[in-house]
């Protein structure tokens, strides 16, 4: 499937309903990738409003952009499908049930159906709280004010990574692009779509680097490192170990 033609790039001007929450939400105009940007390789995003016109950020997914192997049968790849989306609205949850507020809240999440060139296909969303742009967009204004910034966005990924390891969730894909700012105070971490958690089986538990390679520990390389593993899963002390190398690298 071609990624740039997938049903999650035509939703513009459609209005559904979530299932999480029962809110109806109208989508208005999607976001543009920056250039050189890293983030939304699997999803596209939109802005929706819901019906106080208030703005928010929907991420929105599908079977052709979440990578499922075309090899398998429809019906495995929508398995796929539905346990990735499963694990990360479960790990959300647990974030918003917890009072994570260093972690970008889920508002509402459900699959919508469309037709695109002619099959019914389904698009999974997930609505989220809207920020500002993430901190490479926010780092030339906040120069202007000194460096008493830098402290202050380093406090709120490092709490936002304490938060997520309070309940054995690492994050596996700590950069730049997923961490977003919602006033020079307020930045949170985003975008548990490759997380891991030691109470949870998910979709990445094998994988030797759940996340974006370019930012991983030099272990994620190779260098002939043996992995620590429990079970047959990495084990969640090598996955906090990686998320506090990532959190430096930022």
């Amino acid at each position: 499937m071609d990624v740039n033609n997938s049903p999650s790039h035509e939703l513009v001007g459609k209005t559904f309903t979530g299932a999480k929450a029962g809110l109806a939400w109208q989508v208005k105009s999607k976001v543009s990738r920056p250039k050189g940007g890293t983030g939304g390789t699997f999803s596209v995003g939109y802005v929706a409003t819901d019906a106080a016109g208030n703005e928010y950020f929907l991420k929105a997914t599908d079977i052709g952009l979440l990578r499922i192997d075309e090899g398998k049968s429809k019906l495995e790849q929508m398995t796929d499908a539905l346990n990735l989306q499963r694990f990360e609205r479960e790990m959300l949850d647990i974030c918003t049930s917890s009072g994570m507020n260093r972690i970008v809240r889920a508002v509402d999440y459900g699959e919508l159906e469309v037709v695109h060139q002619g099959i019914k296909e389904f698009v999974f969303f997930i609505v989220f709280e809207k920020a500002v742009g993430d901190i490479r967009a926010s780092a030339r204004g906040y120069r202007s004010t000194g460096i008493s910034w830098i402290p202050r966005v380093v406090h709120n990924l490092a709490v936002a990574t304490s938060q997520l390891h309070g309940k054995n969730i690492s994050h596996n894909d700590i950069k730049p692009s997923n961490l977003l700012v919602f006033d020079v105070a307020v930045q949170k971490l985003s975008d548990l779509g490759r997380a891991t958690c030691d109470d949870h089986r998910g979709p990445w538990d094998n994988l030797k680097e759940a996340g974006d390679r370019n930012y991983s520990a030099p272990e994620a390389w190779g260098y002939q490192y043996s992995l620590p593993m429990t079970g047959r899963r990495v084990s969640h002390g090598y996955r906090k170990r990686f998320d506090l190398y990532m959190l430096g690298s930022c």
